[in-house]
């Protein structure tokens, strides 16, 4: 995977760009480990200005991907309560996404005050993985928090897990906030802001 150097952020308002992101990969794989990374977009944009920039060699390459039209409102979710909250390793909980991906479609997350369970069932049989909380003051990456207002039982799709844990490699923990019958909140930190992503639950009737 090829690791850009990226400048800060500016930008006067909040603007929403619809990416498709298997078209965004194609064009990042042409930058080099080295290249500086900026990204343009006017008011109103149709498109949006890629630009590598290889300051050892006064190089600079230009690309300009086509935008979706998106409806922002769509995208909008408002802040609500967590019925609870799970900060771990995201080595972890990717691994845990990935091995259980062969066993079930589904991952469900069960959550109390003394631990978080992550469990698959599937027609060549079950398994779960058990984490209670710990804090590693050598190594507080390490450590497993759970904030419970109450406990939490929820199912969701395995394929979609396992896309999102794909920015495992952006940041060495993540933060899952579940309530019930509502989309989770997966969030990766990273030197500069967070990645976020949200996934809805499974219900009985999909299952």
């Amino acid at each position: 995977m090829t690791v850009l150097l990226c400048k800060p952020l500016t930008t006067p308002e909040d603007m929403v760009l619809g990416l498709d992101l298997e078209s965004l990969g194609k064009i990042l794989k042409q930058g080099n480990n080295e290249d500086y990374l900026t990204l343009i977009a006017e008011d109103n944009p149709d498109s949006l200005l890629i630009v590598f920039e290889d300051k050892k060699k006064d190089r600079i390459s230009e690309f300009s991907l086509k935008l979706m039209d998106i409806d922002s409102d769509v995208l909008t979710i408002d802040d609500m309560d967590n019925d609870c909250s799970i900060t771990m390793p995201s080595a972890d909980f990717s691994k845990i996404a990935r091995d259980f991906k062969t066993m079930s479609e589904s991952l469900q997350i069960i959550v109390t005050k003394e631990s978080v369970k992550f469990k698959a069932e599937g027609q060549i049989g079950s398994g779960s993985v058990i984490f209670k909380p710990h804090t590693d003051l050598d190594n507080p990456d390490e450590s497993i928090k759970i904030d419970m207002n109450q406990p939490v039982n929820l199912t969701f799709g395995a394929k979609y897990l396992n896309d999102i844990v794909k920015a495992s490699t952006l940041s060495s923990t993540i933060t899952i906030k579940l309530t019930d019958k509502a989309p989770a909140l997966f969030e990766f930190k990273l030197p500069s802001g967070y990645l976020r992503y949200y996934l809805a639950p499974k219900f009985e009737d999909e299952e």
